[in-house]
């Protein structure tokens, strides 16, 4: 007996999020494709989640989330938008992948685009799908750096440049202390309020306000991020940044 497996592939308003959570389980998914983050696009960017998705005899099998924006010269859809968020495909299937961007492809002919973007999954190892099958007109290169945390602390250190060593060394020497909390209204306007300064310092793009407010309102704390201050004498530093550290879903 042979068994023919039912391929369908369609674009979407609504995404099943039991199969898609299973799905990002199952392939090299990042915290930027997560349930919440692309909650957290949708509120901030004041656009919906659309998505492309492929099933096999109705089990979720790819997927390629997007958000469209209208402006008044056109549509712009990106996967995924947002400071350099990681979009793309998931799948585990070379023929998925293909069959979803013919069909990204369709998407940006009907919808009369002015800007299509996919952002690509630097852990995902068969990127050259995109160059076969998405239509662009442009290519950009940005470098990853990925550090793996499953090391113990002496070989940590020493994946740490010599700067960044010796503040260590002198926070240890002065009795700092790093404290976990999660995020209020007085951090988060202490956080965007450095954010903004450091930003603004090396002429880049800030985050808005409604960001942090956002991630309190979405995540919660010590499970999806932490927010670390450094503290001398149980008094939170002023002059140091804190750090919100997201975790993957």
């Amino acid at each position: 007996m042979i068994v023919k497996s039912e391929l369908r592939v369609e674009i979407i308003e609504k995404i099943n999020w039991e199969d898609y959570n299973s799905l990002l389980d199952n392939t090299a998914s990042t915290f930027f494709h997560s349930f919440k983050f692309l909650q957290l696009l949708k509120t901030l960017l004041k656009v919906e989640i659309g998505a492309i998705e492929v099933r096999e005899n109705y089990d979720m099998t790819g997927i390629l989330p997007y958000f469209i924006k209208k402006t008044k010269f056109g549509n712009v859809i990106n996967s995924l938008p947002y400071f350099g968020s990681y979009g793309g495909v998931l799948t585990q299937k070379n023929e998925n992948a293909k069959v979803i961007l013919e069909k990204f492809n369709e998407l940006n002919e009907e919808k009369d685009v002015l800007s299509s973007v996919i952002i690509e999954n630097p852990f995902n190892i068969n990127n050259e799908i995109y160059e076969k099958y998405f239509h662009h007109n442009y290519t950009d290169s940005r470098i990853t750096q990925c550090t793996k945390l499953d090391l113990n602390e002496s070989e940590l250190l020493s994946k740490f440049e010599k700067r960044v060593r010796w503040s260590i060394k002198k926070a240890d020497k002065h009795n700092i202390k790093i404290k976990k909390s999660g995020l209020n209204e007085r951090i988060n306007s202490e956080f965007f309020h450095y954010h903004k300064k450091n930003m603004e310092s090396k002429d880049g793009k800030f985050k808005s306000l409604d960001f942090f407010h956002q991630i309190e309102k979405i995540f919660e704390a010590g499970k999806d991020y932490d927010v670390y201050m450094g503290l001398k004498d149980e008094i939170p530093i002023k002059t140091i940044q804190s750090i919100i550290c997201l975790h993957k879903i």
